[in-house]
């Protein structure tokens, strides 16, 4: 552990130091006097030297990280992949059953809970893409998910009279506040 907190303090301390390099050569330059200063080009000197053996050190420890966190980028990434192959499989599934109720339907509130159902997958389906280019996750794509699984929930539910006031304020709410926040995420 010890040896831990040793290396973490000789990397923040490495960086503070070429901190100081870079600032003590700025200012050695930014002199009007074309004689160099000897005491400054000195410190400049150690401190180059103390930066260089602090990078060695640095260096052999964080390979080690770049590299597990590379392997561990690799995997994950393997894994979105199999998500998106399953995702692919499921909306081109939904697809054909949405083609095969089409003439069979006898409630069109089913027709619509599987066409929103659809939607979901595609927005998803789009999320782990941009992961994978981008490394990161859009949060706007994520609401609108949310949204719309929400929506495809109350489509489904539909039997408003078996619900009270409360659940249905709730809703309602709940639609609101995810609005607001896509709203206001879109501005950014």
């Amino acid at each position: 552990m010890s040896r831990i907190l040793r290396n973490f303090l000789v990397a923040s301390l490495g960086n503070s130091i070429k901190g100081k390099i870079l600032k003590s050569k700025t200012e050695n330059k930014s002199d009007d006097d074309p004689s160099p200063h000897l005491r400054g080009d000195e410190h400049t000197g150690r401190l180059m030297k103390m930066a260089k053996m602090e990078e060695e050190k640095v260096a052999q420890y964080t390979q080690v990280h770049k590299a597990f966190r590379k392997t561990l980028e690799i995997c994950f990434d393997m894994v979105v992949m199999v998500f998106l192959f399953f995702i692919l499989y499921l909306t081109v599934y939904s697809i054909y059953l949405n083609f095969k109720l089409t003439y069979k339907v006898a409630e069109p509130k089913l027709l619509i809970a599987n066409v929103l159902v659809t939607i979901i997958l595609i927005e998803t389906y789009r999320i782990l893409i941009i992961y994978l280019r981008q490394h990161r996750v859009s949060l706007t794509h994520i609401l609108e998910v949310g949204i719309v699984a929400l929506i495809q929930k109350l489509v489904v539910a539909s039997d408003f009279k078996e619900l009270d006031a409360l659940k249905l304020f709730a809703i309602a709410g709940l639609i609101f506040v995810l609005g607001y926040l896509y709203i206001k995420i879109g501005e950014e």
